[in-house]
């Protein structure tokens, strides 16, 4: 009975070490990995929840022209049934930043830019309010402006 007891007590520990070592996968993180390789995902909820949308490398100056199911929108009822103004959390993985407008277009001030790789599980400011999304540009320099990407 004592040498079921220790060797019960060893598999646990063994599992809780090892769990460490190699990680646990949230729910909220294996929806995040379901975004491919190369593309630019956003979903209706924050940390990768409800419905998932994408993009792909490309741009959408345009989001009410999407359609999506079971999508209710916090801060426009009008845009229900769309993509527009439904966004709570968005991952980037593609090679370069991706910026995300309030408005159609790639119109607003300040877009949200979400560099290469980044996660963003929920950002208070921009909770429903995507309207547009698009890479960044690439602008080589010149003069006093330094090379980089840019919203703009």
């Amino acid at each position: 009975m004592q040498v079921r007891r220790t060797i019960t007590a060893l598999l646990v520990s063994l599992g809780m070490v090892l769990a460490g070592v190699f990680g646990v996968v949230s729910p909220a993180s294996a929806a995040a990995l379901d975004c491919a390789s190369g593309s630019f995902c956003f979903w209706v909820d924050s940390n990768y929840s409800g419905p998932r949308y994408n993009l792909g490398a490309g741009s959408n100056a345009n989001l009410q022209n999407n359609p999506c199911g079971g999508c209710r929108s916090s801060t426009n009822s009008g845009a229900n049934g769309t993509w527009n103004d439904m966004a709570s959390s968005w991952y980037n993985r593609t090679s370069k930043p991706v910026c995300v407008f309030a408005n159609p277009g790639y119109g607003g001030s300040a877009p949200l830019r979400i560099e290469a790789g980044q996660r963003v599980s929920f950002n208070a400011t921009w909770n429903d309010r995507m309207s547009s999304v698009r890479p960044a540009i690439y602008h080589p320099g010149a003069g006093t402006i330094v090379p980089g990407y840019s919203c703009y």
